[in-house]
């Protein structure tokens, strides 16, 4: 079976997402973190059986709302968080 080399997923706009609903922002940051460790350690299904494979995700928010952005992922326990300018 080959191995894909990695996957990224790209989300713009974050700070515009669930604004008002930090329950539900949690809860969709906790789907994507949980999808990146299953896909980094691999998964087996019974017959379906996944290799580890690189899968990361970049979140971009305007640069006037970065400090605000950061504060929300690290109020729901996003610690570890790399900035790119």
């Amino acid at each position: 079976m080959a191995v894909p080399q990695g996957y990224v997923i790209f989300i713009s706009d974050v700070d515009q997402i669930l604004i008002e609903e930090d329950k539900e922002f949690r809860i969709l940051m906790n789907i994507l973190y949980d999808c990146c460790e299953e896909w980094s350690q691999g998964r087996e299904y019974g017959a379906f059986i996944t290799l580890p494979c690189p899968f990361h995700i970049i979140l971009h928010s305007n640069i006037n709302r970065e400090n605000p952005t950061i504060s929300r992922l690290k109020q729901i326990g996003i610690e570890e968080i790399d900035i790119i300018k």
